[in-house]
């Protein structure tokens, strides 16, 4: 292991074994922060909040999972665009709420189909 400076004050700090850190606080101030690794894993006991006050882009080059043990939400004070290039697959447990504040529109290129084990009903004011 070694730890050296160069005369503009780089720091490099190279070993073959680990490197733990360990305090009651850390903190950690920087212009830029670059970060690579083979694998990353990272456990929290207690809430986490991130907080970016520009754009965070996430970018999975296989499969992007998130997973909740309670309830998720996802909110924009502006549009909500989901796309895919294949299918979207949605499973509701119990019910599915949804309300639309102005028009809904609907386009579909192929069959549409609708089944229900009890009834169905459409419902609009008369004109």
């Amino acid at each position: 292991m070694y730890q050296r400076v160069d005369a503009d004050g780089n720091w490099l700090r190279k070993t073959d074994g680990k490197i733990q850190d360990q305090a009651i606080e850390r903190e950690v101030d920087a212009m830029t922060n670059a970060e690579r690794f083979q694998s990353h894993t990272r456990t929290g006991d207690d809430h986490s909040t991130e907080t970016v006050r520009g754009v965070k882009k996430i970018e999975a080059l296989g499969a992007l999972k998130l997973l909740s043990g309670g309830s998720a939400s996802l909110a924009a004070a502006d549009d909500l665009h989901q796309a895919t290039g294949r299918d979207l697959n949605l499973v509701v447990g119990q019910e599915h709420n949804a309300t639309v504040g102005g028009d809904m529109q609907e386009r579909i290129q192929g069959l549409r189909e609708s089944i229900t084990g009890k009834s169905q009903r459409l419902q609009a004011p008369k004109n």
